[in-house]
This record gives structure tokens, sequence and C-alpha cells, in this order.
């Protein structure tokens, strides 16, 4: 079994969309026997509460299912997760803090580093912009534009993801006996 786990910073907009969009992926492919996902914030203060009412939107919008709640990293996390994949330089730095108290080094690359569309990925500097804030619109708060670009983002890059992930898998001395 090869498990993900997506980070943000607050995990109610850009984590949460991405570990759902990415389980639909691997749901459509049939390969949830073989590759789970979850995600969380490396803050707390949204714990227990559901994805922000425009991410689930425009999941609903793409026919994507939107479940789960907010939680915050965890030490667990670094023994479980084969692959921590952070959204912004923020959070890398933090995955990567806590990781270095671990033994155990799954691999940790920013989202973007996935992404088949390249050019965009560096346009956005390898980040995936917070929908929260409005990046595009100029508002102080995030809109449907902001979302909207987010999500396609995340749909690219969790697309590059797990074709990463399969060739990995594929080309792994041991993939045979993985768990």
């Amino acid at each position: 079994m090869v498990r993900v786990l997506f980070v943000c910073l607050g995990n109610i907009c850009r984590s949460p969309s991405a570990e759902n969009i990415f389980r639909h992926l691997v749901k459509t492919k049939g390969l949830d026997s073989v590759v789970e996902c979850d995600s969380c914030g490396t803050g707390a203060w949204h714990t227990g509460e559901p994805p922000h009412p425009k991410a689930l939107a425009m999941a609903q919008k793409r026919n994507i299912p939107m479940t789960g709640k907010a939680r915050a990293l965890r030490d667990q996390d670094i023994e479980v997760f084969d692959y921590i994949i952070p959204m912004d330089r923020s959070n890398l730095r933090d995955v990567k803090d806590l990781v270095s108290r671990h033994n155990r080094k799954p691999r940790v690359e920013l989202l973007l580093k996935f992404a088949k569309n390249k050019k965009l990925a560096e346009e956005c500097n390898w980040e995936v912009p917070d929908p929260f804030y409005g990046f595009l619109s100029g508002g102080v708060y995030g809109g449907d534009e902001e979302f909207e670009f987010v999500f396609d983002l995340l749909e690219d890059a969790c697309e590059g993801l797990l074709e990463a992930i399969i060739s990995n898998r594929s080309t792994s001395p041991t993939s045979s006996e993985a768990n």
C-alpha cells in the first residue's frame, strides 16, 4: 500500500481538495486497493471542521466527492505515509522540520513538482496559492475564480503525482513485495 498525505496551512482548502481529487483519480483508475491518501494542516485552528464551502462547491461542480474533517500534522504521520506533499514552501519547511526528528524519511515534495503543466507550475513558483485569499480578484478573501484556478492546478498535479507513484511501483525491485 502506498500512502500519500497532502499538507497545507489549515486543512480546509488546498489539502482536503487535493486529497479528494487524488482519491477520485485513484478510484477511477481502480487503484484504491494499493493507494490511499489523507490530508492535514500545519496549524490546528480548524481541527474538526469540514472543507471550506467554496471548496465543497467546486468539488461538487466537478463531480468529485468531498469528505473529511480538518486535522493537524502529527508525529505519527511521518511513520505512516510514504509521500508527504505540501502545497507551499512554508508547509514544506514545517514538514521537513518534523521529518528531521524521525528515523523514517518519507518522500517530501511540493505538489506542483509533479504538475504535468510545468509552465503553469513554474509561473506559480511551484506553490499552490491559497484560494482563501483573493490572489486573482484582488479582494481580501478568495472567490470562485481563485478556487477554480486552484482546482485546475490540483487536478493537473494530482494526475502527475499518481503517474509518478505508478511508475515508481512498477520500476521498484521490491514492487511485487509491497504491502
